[in-house]
């Protein structure tokens, strides 16, 4: 959807993004022009318990990774990926040596 005032994007949200935002998308209506950093300032101001996680999280628009400097043409979907942590940490296994 577009009008003379502006686009319509999804923000398709994941893991701790859906957690604090309590949805899996979000329509917005934006300035023509805007950018991928539009978004997310937009996404903040809504809730302001995701912009600890933006430095961090890769975009993606319409499935291809791109930068926060990209402008967005309607209709665009753009998919919030935060980094990816868990599992086991790495041991350190210490060995004696013996020469000889």
């Amino acid at each position: 959807m577009t009008s003379s005032d502006g686009i319509t994007i999804t923000l398709r949200l994941f893991a701790i993004y859906r957690e604090r935002v309590g949805q899996e998308c979000i329509e917005a209506t934006l300035q023509s022009g805007s950018t991928v950093a539009d978004a997310l300032t937009y996404l903040g101001e809504l809730h302001p318990n995701t912009l600890p996680l933006m430095p961090t999280t890769m975009v993606a628009v319409n499935q291809e990774y791109t930068e926060r400097d990209y402008v967005l043409q309607p209709n665009d979907e753009i998919a919030l990926i935060p980094p990816v942590s868990g599992g086991q940490g790495a041991t350190l296994d210490s060995y004696d040596l013996t020469v000889g």
